[in-house]
């Protein structure tokens, strides 16, 4: 199979020594493309070809893509270079990325229109994950173009989750998913402040809760973060987090589901983002709970 992957940031490049490691010993070849070429250059060391344009990456049997935003996906989607132009009738487009369930929508509507293939299959995981093989997969679209690149699904990830045949399914879950996290992040931070306010012990508190009701991997990555307070540039930096935090409140508008714990997530990271922290992690919305609760380290 040839596969290609538009988009080599820190998700794709992870993705991308995946397919290079679990399928390129099995004669499986890799293309990849990316707006800056020398982000792409480790997968180049370790074997793939790099293309000039997203239309090359797209010429094999099915291309992957993962970039930051929906004004990313979509002119790498529509240019006259882009991957919609590169997409043979018979192969699949798999939109990986974290957009807008508007953007979704519009992504299903220019490649029905073109004849061509599309399904929507965003990412649970940190790159670290991404590059050992352990992110989770949401995807959503035709059974036959899900069916088609369930191999590569099966290589690269943890698991597959089939949420329906809409891609907006996908994305739409993806959103929910982040909407989760950023809850678990305020409502960790709240947590830590009270129990530092009323003279309990952050670190014990936090092996109570990870020791009873709460010991998943979401409570003890994000809670040993929370309290460690490093928070560097990452794989997930405030400027991205109120992308998907928009995305987020947009969706409950369109759906008419309010979501007020996105309200409060929205105000943390615009101040977060405000005194200059856009590049760290948002996680780091942390402090400002612990300012509004006058701690100070």
């Amino acid at each position: 199979m040839d596969i290609g992957l538009v988009g080599t940031g820190p998700m794709g490049l992870g993705i991308g020594q995946s397919i290079l490691r679990e399928l390129a010993p099995h004669g499986h070849n890799l293309t990849v493309y990316n707006r800056s070429p020398e982000k792409a250059a480790p997968l180049v060391a370790a074997g793939a070809r790099l293309a000039k344009t997203p239309a090359e990456a797209a010429g094999g049997d099915v291309v992957f893509s993962i970039v930051a935003d929906d004004a990313a996906v979509i002119a790498l989607t529509l240019a006259d270079d882009g991957i919609l132009s590169g997409l043979r009738k018979d192969a699949v487009h798999v939109g990986m990325s974290t957009v807008s369930v508007d953007m979704a929508d519009r992504l299903v509507a220019v490649h029905d229109a073109a004849g061509k293939h599309y399904v929507a299959a965003p990412v649970m995981g940190r790159p670290e994950a991404a590059a050992a093989g352990q992110i989770f997969i949401a995807a959503a679209g035709q059974p036959t173009d899900i069916a088609h690149v369930k191999s590569v699904f099966d290589a690269i990830s943890k698991g597959v989750f089939v949420i329906g045949e809409q891609p907006v399914q996908a994305s739409l879950i993806k959103l929910g998913i982040n909407y989760l996290v950023h809850g678990v992040v305020e409502g960790l931070a709240e947590f830590f402040a009270l129990m530092e306010k009323g003279k309990v012990s952050p670190e014990i508190a936090r092996d109570f809760i990870i020791g009873t009701s709460f010991n998943a991997p979401i409570y003890q990555r994000v809670s040993k973060l929370l309290l460690e307070r490093k928070f560097p540039p990452g794989s997930a930096p405030a400027r991205l987090a109120l992308k998907d935090n928009r995305a987020i409140i947009a969706a409950g508008e369109k759906f008419g589901a309010p979501l007020p714990i996105a309200s409060i997530v929205h105000d943390r990271l615009v101040a977060l983002i405000a005194q200059g922290d856009g590049q760290i992690d948002y996680a780091a919305m942390s402090l400002l709970v612990r300012r509004d609760a006058g701690l100070t380290d």
